[in-house]
């Protein structure tokens, strides 16, 4: 089996902590979704027998990383790993971004050793990640194309999640090539599942798309004038 998701959780601690303290691991999980997906698109196939994701679960209880926690699910491993989180939230909005890649990559590493998978491409896929600027970029729905009504352009969704806010885009192509991209809007970089759920996409003419995320009932669609990059009709 090879390992396909890879993510970083504060399960343990919610658990053993009160209701206070808890709603702000919420936000931690939250802020530090997208750092996991970075990851797992920097991650070359590795085989683990049995795992295809791994939920590498924070603590700041002492004692908590041991072997013995560990625990193997369906084709999910959640492994511990110790951590500080004041060092987490007294470090600068940049700097969090890091320290989260860091805890996630080393909680891998552990896990590695002890599972006895290679430690090479985990090492490969932290690297990547920093080349990156720990900016994760994707096209929603690995590209779907949405045309226009006359077949002359198509817009695909794109989104890009830096350590500052998370930007989408929509992308227009004009002969299978990229014409340009107009900005959606931005929200803070949490998890792109979160942030990128389209509840529509409907064309009001060649021009101009209505186009709706987050919550169908709260959230107004945008409405995106595309006349800029896409030509009239003839």
């Amino acid at each position: 089996m090879i390992l396909r998701e890879v993510t970083i959780l504060t399960i343990h601690e919610s658990a053993r902590i009160g209701a206070e303290v808890e709603q702000k691991l919420q936000q931690f999980d939250r802020h530090t979704a997208h750092i996991g997906d970075l990851y797992r698109q920097c991650l070359s196939g590795i085989d683990t027998a049995q795992t295809a994701k791994v939920i590498v679960d924070v603590s700041s209880e002492a004692g908590w990383c041991t072997p013995a926690n560990v625990k193997r699910l369906l084709n999910v491993t959640q492994s511990p790993w110790e951590v500080c989180f004041d060092t987490y939230w007294n470090a600068e909005i940049q700097e969090r971004k890091a320290i989260a890649l860091s805890w996630l990559h080393d909680g891998l590493l552990w896990l590695a050793d002890i599972e006895g998978w290679p430690r090479e491409p985990f090492q490969i896929a932290h690297a990547a990640c920093l080349e990156r600027g720990l900016v994760n970029e994707f096209f929603w729905r690995k590209g779907k194309s949405f045309p226009n009504p006359s077949k002359t352009a198509s817009v695909k969704l794109f989104c890009e999640f830096d350590v500052i806010e998370a930007r989408y885009y929509a992308v227009v192509f004009v002969k299978r090539k990229e014409a340009g991209r107009v900005l959606l809007g931005t929200t803070i970089p949490e998890s792109y599942i979160n942030c990128i759920t389209l509840q529509s996409f409907e064309w009001v003419d060649d021009q101009t798309a209505s186009i709706r995320f987050g919550d169908r009932y709260r959230d107004p669609p945008t409405l995106c004038d595309l006349s800029s990059l896409i030509p009239a009709a003839q």
